[in-house]
């Protein structure tokens, strides 16, 4: 139960350590008896709307931004907005290649304007995304954003050995413990130092902390220094080599942050996690990934190809998973295995009936410190994914703008096993039996 706390008014005549463990035993029966947050079962039947229902959008450019190309089928457009869909297209289709191509040839014949800006942004996150140091540079060159923490990574890596990944053909099996917040944790080595790094495909970037770095003897490239939000100072780095079971990672590019950024206080001041290194999207992306909490354990194999089968998790500036509201409304919602809950954002509510809500504060632990927030929570909210029904016994909507309709965190993965597969744009929860 959470914010239970005992204020003894006179001291209890009991050692510390029989109290701590009273406390213990209390809080381990209340979970034990309480509903799990998420409950996973089989969906019998297709969901209403199946296929995919849409709000009428009140524009093209409304409906593009959130990822609706279907809409577009039978519709006279502008040329300008023909080439975003296009692009759209295959983004969606999982064709990266043939969308980053879309996407420069877009911006060639239609110019910088704030009509081709969406077009723009995205092409430099998929150029980041893969990699491509040289190639953003090429869009935005050296000094047209010196404050972006983007260009500064940008110009350090374009200089470095191109990152290789070696994936045996067998499944790679990674012990895994929970961070704080649920976060799969797995063991790396470094010139013989071993550390725990989070999987977290809520990472644009791989990220060390400056206790890491000196333990394993990696350096910050040159005098680069970006700036992430919240004034944190960001140097970019090289681990030449790691391995992560049998897995090894060679020229993997980082990003160095102080330990104490890295320091992410959860339940107002009670939890606090410290990060020694996190493991990113561009790495995760190439991988088809097994998380099983229940059992403490990453099943590492290469992806699959992709099916006929229509994707559910795509990739549009970050990793997104399509689910699917109980009146049959498609949601677009990030995939952050670095967070510890699944939560909405406010632009979901015009898409679906979250029913009655109550109101209250909440403050949120995050790399760089805590924030406030007035949250709704609607109870006992369901989403359909890839065949299964999620019901969460709370969930959180926040009043915050956002590109996409909510978040999927890792207390999807209590009790229950997940599959990512960017690849195969396959993503998947299993209700595990205990």
């Amino acid at each position: 139960m959470a914010g239970l706390v005992f204020w003894p008014s006179k001291p209890l005549g009991l050692p510390r350590f029989y109290l701590c463990t009273l406390l213990v035993c209390i809080l381990l029966i209340i979970t034990t008896c309480s509903p799990p947050l998420v409950h996973v079962a089989p969906l019998n039947g297709p969901p209403a709307g199946e296929p995919w229902a849409f709000p009428q959008w009140s524009n093209p450019w409304e409906a593009l931004s959130n990822l609706d190309v279907e809409s577009f089928e039978s519709t006279d457009l502008p040329l300008v907005l023909k080439d975003h869909v296009e692009a759209f297209k295959a983004l969606l289709e999982g064709n990266l290649d043939i969308a980053e191509t879309r996407l420069w040839k877009l911006i060639e014949n239609h110019g910088r304007s704030s009509t081709t800006s969406l077009a723009t942004e995205l092409l430099g996150n998929l150029l980041l995304m893969q990699s491509q140091w040289s190639d953003y540079l090429r869009l935005f060159p050296s000094g047209s954003r010196p404050d972006d923490l983007r260009e500064v990574l940008a110009i350090a890596f374009s200089e470095t050995p191109e990152e290789r990944i070696f994936v045996p053909s067998e499944p790679v099996v990674l012990p895994t413990v929970a961070g704080k917040g649920g976060q799969p944790m797995v063991e790396v080595l470094v010139n013989g130092v071993s550390r725990q790094f989070i999987l977290d495909t809520g990472a644009q970037f791989n990220v060390i902390s400056s206790s890491a770095a000196e333990a394993f003897g990696v350096q910050p490239i040159g005098d680069h220094t970006g700036i992430l939000r919240h004034e944190i100072q960001v140097r970019p780095g090289m681990i030449d080599q790691m391995s992560i079971g049998d897995i090894q990672i060679s020229n993997m590019p980082v990003m160095i942050m102080d330990s104490d950024d890295l320091e992410v206080d959860f339940y107002r001041g009670l939890s606090v996690m410290r990060i020694e290194g996190i493991i990113g999207w561009p790495i995760l992306s190439q991988w088809r990934i097994e998380i099983d909490m229940l059992h403490g354990q990453t099943i590492v194999s290469l992806p699959q190809v992709q099916t006929t089968e229509r994707r559910n998790l795509i990739w549009y500036h970050r990793p997104l998973v399509w689910t699917t509201s109980s009146e049959g409304v498609r949601l677009n919602m990030f995939l952050d295995t670095g967070a510890d809950e699944t939560m909405l954002y406010i632009r979901a509510l015009e898409k679906m009936d979250i029913g009655e809500t109550t109101r209250t504060g909440n403050v949120r632990g995050r790399i760089g410190g805590r924030r406030f927030f007035w949250v709704d929570k609607a109870k006992n909210l369901p989403l359909i994914i890839s065949g299964h029904v999620l019901t969460f016994r709370e969930m959180k909507i926040y009043y915050e703008e956002a590109i996409v309709d909510g978040r999927i965190g890792m207390d999807i993965a209590t009790g229950n096993r997940i599959l990512i597969d960017f690849t195969a744009g396959k993503f998947e929860v299993y209700q595990e039996n205990r």
